[in-house]
């Protein structure tokens, strides 16, 4: 491990010790920690509840470690896995009833939406700056005006799967850099009469396409245009279609609807398909724009499949690499009974997912700079960590809703109902009133 790596471990050591060292003297949590919340030693006579949405298997993995190293300490943790689509209302509820987690380790999304339910870490227990220099971009994503929302923990980022059987028949030697070089590849589309049998990419589809809005995401932060985002006094900001960026938005839009056009020259999909990810694990799709974390998902879906996997294409007049990646972070509900052991089990599940992916049981990349990928990782962890490292989040308080609405006005599009601009129009003033 190289002397710059050395340096950034000891950082991170005297760093997350020091989190822990003054939780319990007088830094402030918004809504403050202090002696009287118990210190942050872990009295595991007392169980601690962790609600997350991540495999209860693979947070088992983690605890494992911790109680390996101080039984007395970790050993009263209890994960809990909850389902994301009912994680709201459970986590509401149960506030509700006096109760509640400890912690909470769940989306970018979900954070953002429970904000006024969890503790933020302030800047000067944990300076700006030094949350900058030690995670990535995307996890830029739980800083506001108040301070830290969550720890960041893991940032899983839209990759590019294709089918080597597919390039190697149609010997394309180079995988495509930018979206020009994707359209190029038209060629490759299989019909039977006007019925699709082998598609190109996952573009234009809407109800079988379960990343659309997170790939139209790409699509803007490529062309410059960040959706949304919280300014530096707290106000929520929405750019998508705002003076400067309508008409690169509906370019964006226009390019991902053609996909779903019979009559363009890049048509590859419409709604008779079956949902993405299986079109591409039945060797029918070329290539497919998916999460990291699915890479498993599709080894187990088709064994046999030959596939692998690069970084998401660029736009070619705008050369920076961008991307889109969700993040998971750790944070704290005001429910947590006490605050400074709660601190100190969060900075544990982030600093235990460092960037050498034996410690990452899950298989995507932690939220931390600064750490070597192992000579012996597996190909993909490149493709992961250069994604990861270029991705950013935007500031989505309503994931379910915002998903259903880029939907509606994606279909809207292709079906006639709207013409581009008036869709990208109603969804801009649709999401100003949305986001909050």
């Amino acid at each position: 491990m190289s002397s710059e790596n050395n340096t950034f471990q000891i950082m991170l050591f005297i760093i997350f010790g020091g989190l822990c060292l003054v939780g319990f003297i007088s830094f402030a949590l918004y809504g403050k920690i202090n002696k009287t919340d118990g210190g942050s030693n872990i009295d595991n006579t007392d169980e601690f509840h962790i609600w997350g949405t991540l495999p209860k298997k693979e947070i088992a993995k983690i605890t494992k470690i911790l109680t390996r190293e101080d039984f007395n300490k970790y050993n009263g943790i209890k994960y809990i896995q909850k389902d994301l689509d009912s994680f709201s209302t459970e986590f509401v509820n149960e506030l509700a009833s006096g109760r509640g987690p400890d912690l909470v380790i769940i989306p970018h999304e979900e954070i953002l939406s429970q904000k006024n339910k969890l503790i933020h870490i302030q800047y000067d227990l944990f300076p700006l700056s030094l949350y900058e220099s030690l995670f990535v971009n995307a996890a830029n994503i739980f800083l506001n005006k108040e301070g830290v929302l969550a720890l960041p923990m893991l940032v899983d980022p839209l990759v590019l799967y294709y089918n080597v059987d597919i390039q190697e028949k149609n010997k394309i030697r180079i995988l495509p850099k930018t979206w020009e070089d994707v359209i190029s590849l038209s060629h490759i589309i299989d019909f039977d009469g006007l019925k699709i049998k082998r598609g190109l990419i996952n573009l234009g589809g809407v109800q079988n396409n379960k990343n659309i809005k997170d790939i139209l995401s790409v699509f803007l932060f490529q062309a410059g245009n960040p959706i949304a985002y919280l300014d530096e006094n707290g106000v929520s900001k929405v750019l998508f279609a705002d003076t400067k960026n309508s008409n690169s938005t509906k370019e964006v839009f226009d390019f991902y609807t053609s996909f779903a056009h019979p009559k363009a020259e890049n048509y590859t999909w419409d709604e008779s398909l079956p949902e993405a990810q299986r079109f591409f694990t039945a060797d029918e799709l070329f290539l497919y724009i998916g999460y990291a974390s699915e890479y498993n998902e599709i080894r187990k879906s088709n064994p046999n499949l030959r596939f692998a996997v690069t970084t998401i294409p660029k736009l070619d007049k705008f050369p920076k690499e961008k991307n889109f990646a969700r993040v998971f972070g750790v944070a704290i509900p005001r429910s947590a009974k006490n605050k400074g052991v709660s601190l100190e089990i969060a900075k544990q599940f982030t600093y235990k997912l460092r960037d050498s992916y034996e410690y990452n049981t899950f298989q995507v990349p932690t939220a931390l700079k600064g750490f070597d990928i192992s000579s012996d990782a597996p190909s993909r962890w490149k493709v992961f960590f250069d994604s990861a490292f270029v991705s950013s989040a935007w500031y989505d308080t309503n994931s379910k809703k915002t998903t259903d609405l880029f939907k509606q006005y994606v279909r809207g599009i292709i079906i006639g109902q709207y013409n581009t601009s008036k869709a990208i129009f109603e969804l801009h003033n649709t999401l100003r009133n949305l986001i909050r």
